[in-house]
C-alpha cells in the first residue's frame, strides 16, 4: 500500500537524569546516557508503516542545515520516500528529552518556524505545555501544508 505521512520530523537528543526534580550539578557524566537521533511524530509513524510493509512517502519541512542533511540521509537509508521534504526552514526543529529510571520525562521542543504548527494549552494538551500559547509561525501556513499534501498525493497516484 502507498501511504503519505505528513507532520513533524526533527532531531531529538535524549538525556538520562538521576531523578526529577533535577538537582544542580556544575557538571555530570551520564555515561552512555546522551543520545541523538531522528524523531518526530511523522517520522515515527512512517517508520512503523514501513515496518508493516507499506511504501511510505514523508512530507515535512526541514532546515537548510546539517540536521536537515542528516534527516535526508537517514530517510534514504531507511527506505522512506523523501521527495516531498521541503528544506525551507532556516533551522531544523530540535527536541531535548530528559528521562529518569522511573519513566518520568520532561521534553523541550524548539520548533523553530515550523509551518502550520499551532499549540494551544487547552483540551488534550492541558498539562503538557506551558500556559503560553504558541502562535502561528508562518503566514498562510495551513494553505502551504495542504498544498504540499495535495501535490504529493497527485505525484504518487
Amino acid at each position: 500500500m502507498k501511504i503519505i505521512v505528513s507532520g513533524l520530523i526533527n532531531i531529538e537528543t535524549t538525556l538520562k537524569v538521576r531523578k526529577f526534580p533535577i538537582e544542580y550539578y556544575p557538571i555530570d557524566y551520564p555515561f552512555f546516557g546522551i543520545n541523538s537521533d531522528i524523531s518526530g511524530v511523522a517520522y515515527n509513524v512512517a517508520k512503523a508503516l514501513l515496518t508493516l510493509g507499506n511504501k511510505v512517502q514523508l512530507t515535512s519541512f526541514i532546515g537548510e542545515d546539517e540536521e536537515g542533511r542528516r534527516i535526508l540521509a537517514r530517510l534514504k537509508e531507511d527506505g522512506i520516500g523523501n521527495q516531498f521534504i521541503y528544506p525551507e526552514l532556516k533551522e531544523t526543529p530540535v527536541t531535548i528529552a530528559l528521562y529518569d529510571g522511573e519513566s518520568k520525562r520532561q521534553i523541550y521542543c524548539d520548533l523553530k518556524e515550523f509551518p502550520a504548527l499551532k499549540i494551544r494549552c487547552n483540551g488534550a494538551a492541558r498539562g503538557f505545555c506551558s500556559e503560553e500559547t504558541v502562535e502561528e509561525y508562518y503566514k498562510n501556513n495551513e494553505l502551504t501544508v495542504r498544498e504540499a499534501n495535495r501535490y504529493a498525493e497527485k505525484k504518487l497516484s
